[in-house]
């Protein structure tokens, strides 16, 4: 039996997700966020 892999990454907005930056750090993070997932399934 083989097991199943499935791999993606994408680009959010935080902004998209009404994150808010703090006033402070905003220089300096981005409003960008990259994420991966990385999923295996194997039978048992």
């Amino acid at each position: 039996p083989g097991k199943l892999e499935a791999s993606s990454r994408f680009v959010i907005k935080l902004s998209d997700y009404k994150i808010e930056i703090p006033a402070l750090v905003a220089e300096k993070i981005s409003n960008t966020v990259e994420i991966n997932v990385n999923c295996i399934y194997a039978p048992k």
